[in-house]
């Protein structure tokens, strides 16, 4: 015969294993969400950049032009390579990248795995949509350019 005390133990032990589950179930959906967000807000700053690009009207860069004459872009991923386009269109003369995961040219612009000292940007646009602050707490330590966000980009040209 089971005592009493056997049953519990094995009922509190289904338990424990029942809220395990359940919290494992719960951290992915937290995650699942958050890349739901990432992807989202990838998709809308695309959708944004790409309608300014191919409006083909770049009057709206005209200040920005007076003010940054070089440009380095973080990310050479697609929002990079779109924003790359659109700032050698719009007549900035010296852009290239910062990617750490990627070795060679793009589009016969440099890419680099930092910032290059000899060619120092006047600003830096960071892509990345995840782990901005890093990205940026990390160039900051290394440039005196300004550090923005594709968003505030867009911001500054909209």
């Amino acid at each position: 015969m089971i005592s009493w005390i056997a049953i519990c133990i094995i009922l509190g032990c289904i338990a424990v294993l029942a809220m395990g589950r359940l919290n494992y179930r719960r951290k992915q959906l937290v995650e699942t969400a958050q890349i739901k967000r990432k992807y989202f807000a990838m998709y809308n700053c695309l959708g944004e950049l790409s309608e300014i690009t191919l409006r083909q009207d770049y009057s709206e860069a005209d200040w920005f032009l007076e003010r940054y004459k070089k440009a380095a872009i973080y990310g050479a991923g697609y929002i990079g390579r779109i924003l790359a386009y659109y700032l050698k269109k719009a007549g900035v003369k010296d852009v290239y990248y910062i990617d750490k995961k990627v070795d060679s040219d793009i589009d016969g612009l440099n890419v680099y795995n930092d910032i290059n000292i000899n060619r120092e940007p006047d600003i830096v646009i960071i892509t990345v949509i995840q782990e901005y602050d890093e990205i940026k707490r990390n160039l900051g330590k290394k440039t005196r350019s300004q550090i923005i966000s594709i968003y505030d980009f867009l911001d500054m040209i909209t």
